[in-house]
């Protein structure tokens, strides 16, 4: 099981890693990928 103090950590990794490669392009590319994914749809 992960501890809050884990799941913060991992957190900080992930933000720390979309800082350092930018947050418009995963955005975009998230944008992309969920609207081709019908799964995604809401």
């Amino acid at each position: 099981m992960i501890s809050k103090e884990d799941k913060l950590l991992i957190r900080r990794c992930l933000y720390a890693m979309i800082n350092m490669y930018g947050i418009i392009p995963l955005r975009h590319a998230y944008h992309i990928f969920s609207h081709q994914n019908p799964l995604a749809q809401r």
